[in-house]
């Protein structure tokens, strides 16, 4: 199980079965290339382990 959590300019990867965190900047990665990245995670994810993951989003920029 892994878990995704974008916060702020960072997406956080969180891996339940490890308790590995990774981490992107968002600024400096491209959104595409993020995408991208989230995509072949996915299909790796998919295929090695066979399990899903959730995202999860906080916006931490509120504008009223």
């Amino acid at each position: 199980m892994c878990t995704l959590y974008i916060v702020g300019p960072y997406l956080l990867i969180h891996h339940k079965t490890s308790k590995v965190w990774h981490h992107l900047s968002l600024e400096y990665y491209g959104i595409f290339d993020v995408f991208n990245y989230l995509s072949l995670l996915s299909l790796k994810i998919q295929t090695t382990m066979g399990k899903e993951f959730n995202i999860y989003y906080y916006n931490n920029n509120k504008q009223n």
